[in-house]
């Protein structure tokens, strides 16, 4: 039975990846800062915090993981209000313990970092899977952060085997729609549902304009598509040596910033047309006002684009569900579960 070591398993994606992980012939160390019961004898629950050397390199700790087969380094710190400082600290120096870590068992794991598209910062070519270093600057600290985490897992030459899985914007799960908190394109989905009680005053107005550049994509992941295709992934390249990097994007070239914002509108049966509004003219003081904050105006106005021939390669027959087919759910959830709340406070 192989074993696994999964950092963030109590996390969004975590959740995901533990139950596709949990459907194969695998033993799981799942790792987080908080103490857990298992319910699953597939499962066992590890107290540490990746962050902090005194937690993460307990003897004990380094005894138990001997014989793991493969470490998923899938915690981060996401919050784009945090300072640099932590950021680094769980994001960077998070990532280096774990690479030691790895270095400390003696049976040699593939290590497989969960990276993120966010590192071409403010490129505007194509990023293949071999791109990385092109004079990229970061509108974040999040952005900037996982860019150095990545870095030392691709000059890592001395763990033989590793991959890197950039995920594109990670929403709900296409089954419903499920996410823990909004973020990204649900922003932009909060505004246009506020047009709904002025949406009889708007009738006449044909046009929206919006902060959005016309030939911007977005690169949406279901969270348990993502999961489905890393764990997928993680079957076929465990024993390959050196690096492979693999985007998990949503496939082809994302969905455009105008479709979204199309569906967006028909969802809540507003029929207004969005045309882009230059980015010079969203001040601060306005996506305060909308609540928008100003990453997500630059998802909206990014020039990246993203091919994915590794995994196109390692899984021919793998098939992304469309953004028409989870689009209404995922909406439908935040409507539920975040929207509904606001309007109530």
């Amino acid at each position: 039975m192989k074993k696994i070591l999964l950092t963030g398993a109590s996390g969004f994606l975590g959740e995901y990846l533990l139950e596709a992980l949990g459907q194969q012939d695998v033993m799981i160390y799942a790792m987080s800062r908080q103490s857990r019961d298992s319910t699953s004898k597939k499962i066992q629950w590890i107290t540490a915090d990746i962050s902090d050397e005194t937690s993460i390199f307990r003897q004990e700790l380094i005894d138990q993981l001997q014989d793991i087969d493969v470490i998923i380094h899938a915690a981060a710190l996401y919050d784009l209000n945090a300072s640099h400082e932590d950021m680094y600290r769980h994001n960077v120096i998070g990532t280096s313990n774990l690479l030691h870590l790895t270095r400390l068992v003696k049976n040699k794991p593939h290590f497989a970092q969960i990276s993120t598209i966010a590192i071409a910062g403010d490129s505007t070519r194509n990023f293949d899977e071999n791109a990385f270093d092109v004079g990229q600057r970061f509108p974040d600290h999040y952005a900037s952060t996982k860019y150095a985490a990545e870095n030392m897992v691709r000059t890592a030459v001395d763990i033989e085997s590793r991959s890197v899985y950039r995920l594109g914007i990670v929403v709900g799960s296409s089954l419903d729609g499920r996410i823990i908190k909004i973020d990204g394109p649900y922003y932009m989905q909060r505004m246009i549902r506020s047009l709904k009680l002025v949406k009889n005053p708007l009738g006449k107005v044909k046009f929206l304009p919006l902060p959005y550049n016309e030939s911007t994509r977005l690169y949406l992941i279901p969270v348990n598509v993502a999961s489905t295709v890393i764990t997928s992934l993680l079957e076929k390249v465990e024993k390959r040596k050196g690096l492979t990097t693999f985007h998990v994007t949503g496939g082809g070239r994302g969905v455009s910033v105008r479709r979204a914002l199309q569906a967006m509108l028909a969802h809540y049966d507003i029929h207004m047309n969005p045309i882009p509004l230059p980015r010079f003219l969203m001040h601060s003081a306005i996506l305060k006002a909308v609540q928008i904050p100003p990453r997500s105006v630059e998802y909206m106005n990014a020039r990246w684009t993203f091919s994915s021939k590794n995994l196109e390669k390692e899984l021919p027959g793998f098939r992304y569900p469309s953004y028409a087919h989870f689009s209404d759910k995922m909406m439908h959830y935040a409507d539920l579960h975040f929207f509904a709340k606001d309007k109530k406070k």
